[in-house]
């Protein structure tokens, strides 16, 4: 349960865990004890399988806010090359001005894409292949919504920097970190 505003948020998982249904939910109220309404464009964390990425059976999330004020959901799934495994994930979250929660995370692959959710209606919008000059990101081993909107996305396996900005729908490379990594 998080409040943003004058407004509780409650997310939850809902179908059987081995279904293509099993997704990730949230309800808010004006009181933390509810009544609870559903949003209309759930689910915001689901499978990707169908539209070509790797991660299934996204469930039993958590929300944590660091202490920049940049929150992060943390939740299990499983991918479609080990079914049998559960597998620890953590994605942006973000809530906009409307109070619309949404979240971000990266297929791995070749190449890895970064993916988005838009908030109405659950359809992915943003699906943008992670390359450097021809050459693919396998994955991220880290991704941030920053508070301008901005995704940041730290790719392996060759550690560069991108910044994606949904206003542009541009995906730039910052380059490596440091001169030696």
């Amino acid at each position: 349960l998080i409040k943003e505003g004058d407004t509780y948020y409650i997310m939850y998982s809902a179908n059987s865990y081995e279904g293509k249904y099993y997704a990730v939910g949230y309800a808010t109220a004006d009181h933390p004890l509810g009544p609870f309404k559903k949003a209309a464009h759930n689910p915001v964390l689901q499978e990707n399988v169908s539209q070509g990425g790797t991660v299934m059976g996204t469930g039993h999330n958590m929300i944590i806010t660091m202490p920049d004020g940049n929150r992060y959901t943390v939740y299990h799934g499983r991918l479609s090359s080990n079914p049998g495994e559960r597998v620890v994930f953590i994605d942006p979250l973000h809530i906009d001005k409307d109070g619309k929660l949404t979240t971000y995370m990266v297929n791995t692959g070749t190449p890895a894409t970064l993916i988005g959710v838009h908030p109405e209606n659950g359809e992915q919008v943003v699906s943008v292949p992670l390359e450097i000059d021809g050459k693919s990101v396998g994955g991220a081993w880290g991704v941030l919504a920053h508070s301008s909107g901005d995704i940041y996305i730290a790719g392996y396996t060759n550690a560069y920097l991108f910044r994606y900005s949904p206003k542009t729908g541009k995906l730039e490379n910052l380059g490596l970190p440091t001169k030696d990594a």
